[in-house]
């Protein structure tokens, strides 16, 4: 089984899908932000049992 993920940061607040306004995003690095947070060096993959 595999997941996409989309993650998005707007400055609108979102209730249904079909409200989304594309000109409302906010540019945001998630993968700094996700490094950071599990202390990862550049180049670095999170790795753990059941998770690749």
């Amino acid at each position: 089984m595999s997941w996409d993920v989309i993650l998005f940061n707007s400055s609108q607040k979102i209730n249904s899908i079909d409200e989304i306004n594309d000109e409302a995003f906010i540019p945001i690095d998630f993968d700094r932000i996700i490094s950071e947070y599990f202390g990862l060096e550049e180049g670095e993959e999170i790795k753990g049992n059941d998770f690749q």
